[in-house]
C-alpha cells in the first residue's frame, strides 16, 4: 500500500514503477497462503471474526493485483523471479 500511495501521489502518474511492481508481485506470491489459511487454530488474531476480516481484506486487494501488475510492470521486470516472504525466503 505504501508503494501504491507513493506512485498515486506522483503527477503525472508513471506508467511503470519498479518498486511498486515488485511489491505487487510479492503480494501476489504471498496472498494465496493467507487466503487458504486455517483460521480455526489459535493465531495472532483475537478471534475467528478478526481472522476472517483479514482474509477478506487480503482477497479484496488480491483481485486487483493482476491489473496493477499489468499496468506498472515492464516485460523485463516480469521475467525476474519473485520469492515468497511467507515461507521465509529472503
Amino acid at each position: 500500500m505504501r508503494e501504491r500511495n507513493r506512485v498515486s501521489a506522483m503527477n503525472p502518474a508513471p506508467t511503470q514503477d519498479v518498486a511498486l511492481c515488485r511489491a505487487l508481485r510479492m503480494y501476489a506470491a504471498d496472498a494465496p497462503y493467507f487466503l487458504i489459511a486455517d483460521t480455526d487454530h489459535p493465531s495472532c488474531f483475537e478471534d475467528e471474526q478478526q481472522a476472517k476480516a483479514f482474509v477478506d481484506y487480503v482477497h479484496e486487494i488480491y483481485i486487483n493485483v493482476g491489473t496493477l501488475v499489468g499496468g506498472y510492470c515492464s516485460d523485463e521486470e516480469l521475467k525476474c523471479p519473485v520469492q515468497s516472504k511467507v515461507l521465509g525466503a529472503e
